[in-house]
């Protein structure tokens, strides 16, 4: 069976969990003989089955994202970081991939968008190119903010965008200003859009020195990232508001050299640049780079008279009321001026027409073909079947200053325990420490030491699950995988070196490919620094030249350059100066970019910091007493 089809991967998920196909329907309300002939492609399952069967294999959102983002039809966050590190080869070959796996819809205008969008990626910033009119209304539909925003929405003003008249770059800012006005800190974790699409809309601007959408859309910029930093829930907003953070500063930057051009602000966005690159994120720092290379040069700006002024616009709503229906959809189709016709995958258009006026049902295959049609972010058309990972200590985050917090983070963590199925057990173990571990990171962040985090929480149990799981997983799921780099701090080093070869020998995706990879590698050099255990380091410090990270993003980058500044640190004695230096600037760019700085607590940032406190200081009285 090939797991590069849905029900390939479905059948070897379920077999990966070690259940049968019985185990696998109990309660979904189908036969056994159903789901094996899902899995072979021979039919398809109601919704409602589908998501009793994904509660029982425990396949969560990071386990769905590790197929869908494998599949060429789809534009993911790999292509739209191949975009901005400049990797042609790898835009050119996906550009084709995604041109043969969508050879039977080439006529749907969707699919003719996309294709469009793809070819100018691999347009150089100078070429002598504009987009047509009806390339720009095309565009200008296709970027009116909305709940399903995604990586092919963000690709599309990175690369298409940069091409627009300065009618284009005006509505779509117009559109993401309105956006980001209706976020308050009470409802920004709503947000789907990331702030730093509005930064790269506003570096072309400032480019083509369209200064009066510059001046709206830096104050909108800046106002709704603050709020999307603010989040200190240590969740995905979390860590993609630390992603945005250096584009939103670059432009902030810009445009301030741009309005005074001094060499005082060109030394800021110089300065900026050198931290970018020094956190590892080369890929960003190159983007920037050529970016700001346009803004100093200056590009001739130019109108379109044949643009509407004014683009039909829907009732956008918030997430939760969005739901997986016919009625959505129909606002989708309606919302991109598309046909019936654009939307028959394996269906006829009066097909697509009854289940848009609810006279009809899809089964989730088609249900998820038709996500792939229409660009849905497959993360909330996975949330929208009603399967979206709910955070288990969700009551307590909403009010983080509540007198009892302590006890409503540990009532939440024995709740969540007690819910988790209990097949298979390797799962169970693994879920449990991952749940224990979310636990002492949200009571660090509300200031708890961790001499009274102890009386609180059993931590003995942690490493020693991870050992467990591991030795008895037949193969390592993706959400297994983020359990463990959770867990890695907690397990005994003596085991760190059997996890490591276990992580990558049975991984069920790439680790060549994963950028978390890289926080399991800092976690692991750390303890062995930290416990003066050199000829391990120094044998993972040979790996680290292999290790992935995207570039682009500091969640991954910055993980990857600690474990080799920590490397550094305990292999070359001579090196311990510039480390130290280095690694207080580090500390310092994410500060800055966190703005402003929590006042008590832990932070996954934090890392850069952590070494200045406590290695550093043993690595120089290690060195005094010798």
């Amino acid at each position: 069976m090939n797991a590069k089809t849905l029900g390939g991967f479905f059948r070897q998920f379920r077999q990966d969990r070690g259940l049968n196909l019985n185990q696998a329907v109990a309660g979904a309300g189908c036969s056994a003989a159903a789901l094996s002939r899902f899995e072979r492609g021979q039919n398809d399952l109601s919704i409602h089955s589908v998501r009793q069967i994904l509660r029982n294999l425990q396949m969560d959102l990071h386990d769905f994202l590790s197929f869908t983002d494998s599949l060429p039809e789809i534009i993911n966050r790999g292509t739209y970081l191949n975009f901005l590190s400049n990797n042609l080869t790898a835009v050119a070959d996906q550009n084709a991939q995604f041109a043969a796996a969508n050879a039977r819809h080439a006529d749907n205008r969707m699919t003719k968008l996309l294709l469009f969008v793809l070819c100018t990626c691999q347009r150089a910033d100078t070429d002598d190119f504009q987009l047509t009119a009806d390339q720009e209304e095309r565009i200008a539909l296709f970027l009116q903010p909305f709940p399903y925003w995604n990586y092919a929405h963000s690709l599309t003003i990175a690369a298409a965008v940069r091409f627009g008249s300065s009618t284009l770059r005006a509505k779509i800012a117009a559109g993401l200003i309105e956006y980001a006005h209706q976020f308050t800190a009470a409802n920004i974790t709503e947000s789907t859009i990331p702030s730093s699409d509005l930064a790269v809309l506003l570096l072309q601007s400032l480019a083509h020195r369209e200064m009066a959408t510059s001046t709206v859309l830096l104050a909108a910029m800046t106002s709704y990232h603050n709020l999307r930093m603010q989040n200190r829930h240590m969740d995905s907003l979390s860590i993609n508001a630390l992603d945005e953070a250096p584009l939103t500063e670059l432009a902030r930057l810009a445009y301030q050299y741009v309005v005074q051009p001094s060499g005082a602000n060109r030394d800021n966005v110089h300065g900026l640049l050198g931290r970018i690159d020094a956190l590892g994120a080369h890929g960003l720092s190159g983007y920037c780079s050529r970016a700001w290379t346009l803004i100093v040069r200056g590009l001739p700006s130019w109108t379109n008279n044949k643009m509407p002024a004014k683009t039909r616009t829907h009732q956008q709503g918030t997430l939760p009321n969005w739901q997986w229906s016919g009625a959505t959809i129909a606002w989708i189709r309606h919302h991109y001026k598309l046909a019936l016709t654009d939307l028959s995958v394996n269906w006829a258009s009066a097909t697509e027409s009854r289940f848009e006026a609810g006279k009809t049902q899809f089964g989730f295959r088609d249900a998820f073909a038709l996500t792939v049609r229409l660009a849905i972010d497959v993360r909330i058309f996975y949330g929208n079947l009603g399967q979206a990972d709910t955070d288990p200590f969700a009551p307590v985050l909403q009010d983080q200053s509540q007198p009892d917090f302590i006890n409503g983070v540990l009532h939440c963590l024995n709740l969540a325990k007690l819910n988790l199925p209990t097949m298979p057990h390797a799962r169970e173990l693994l879920a449990t420490s991952a749940l224990t571990v979310r636990a002492i990171k949200l009571l660090r962040q509300y200031g708890v030491s961790d001499a009274k985090i102890a009386t609180l929480v059993d931590t003995s149990q942690i490493g020693t699950n991870v050992v467990s799981a591991l030795a008895n997983c037949k193969a390592l799921p993706y959400s297994d995988f983020m359990a463990v780099v959770q867990c890695t701090p907690y397990v005994p080093t003596s085991h760190l070196q059997g996890i490591w070869r276990r992580l990558l020998t049975h991984a069920r995706f790439n680790p060549n490919t994963t950028s978390e990879l890289s926080m399991v590698v800092y976690a692991m050099m750390f303890k062995y620094a930290i416990n003066g255990q050199i000829n391990q380091l120094t044998v993972l410090q040979q790996t680290l030249r292999n290790i992935y990270a995207d570039g682009v993003n500091l969640s991954g980058s910055m993980f990857l350059t600690a474990a080799r500044l920590i490397g550094q640190l305990i292999t070359d004695p001579s090196a311990v100066l510039g480390i130290t230096t280095l690694v207080h600037q580090n500390s310092q760019t994410i500060q800055a970019f966190v703005h402003p700085v929590p006042e008590a607590g832990a932070w996954f940032g934090d890392i850069f910091t952590v070494i200045e406190d406590t290695l550093i200081p043993a690595v120089k009285l290690g060195a005094k007493q010798a």
